[in-house]
């Protein structure tokens, strides 16, 4: 029972360096296809909306987005439940950013 405990927070936390470079091969370094940075860094990212560039503050959010995530889902009396909002509001975000980023962000 106690190998349970905070099993979403470890996997996350497991996966999100994966993201991470996942991310930041696909980018390019910043010089290519920065959509997947928003779809799966939507909290990190949300500056991308009226700044151009990225600083300390969004990796550390980058950092700690899915482990919040799993601790969320951990802690939460009703996982399934939990699971849907996280990602509607995850999916909305990302859409937002997506749609109303900064013009230096997709023009690159």
């Amino acid at each position: 029972m106690n190998s349970e405990k905070y099993k979403w927070t470890k996997r996350f936390l497991i996966l999100t360096p994966f993201f991470l470079l996942f991310s930041m091969f696909i980018a390019g370094g910043g010089h290519g296809f920065v959509q997947p940075i928003f779809a799966l860094f939507p909290f990190a990212t949300f500056t991308c909306i009226w700044m151009s560039e990225l600083g300390f503050l969004n990796l550390i959010l980058a950092l700690i987005q899915f482990p919040v995530y799993g601790l969320l889902i951990d802690k939460a009396n009703d996982k399934k439940r939990t699971w849907i909002i996280i990602s509607i509001l995850h999916f909305l975000i990302a859409t937002l950013i997506i749609l109303y980023a900064n013009p230096n962000w997709i023009n690159k």
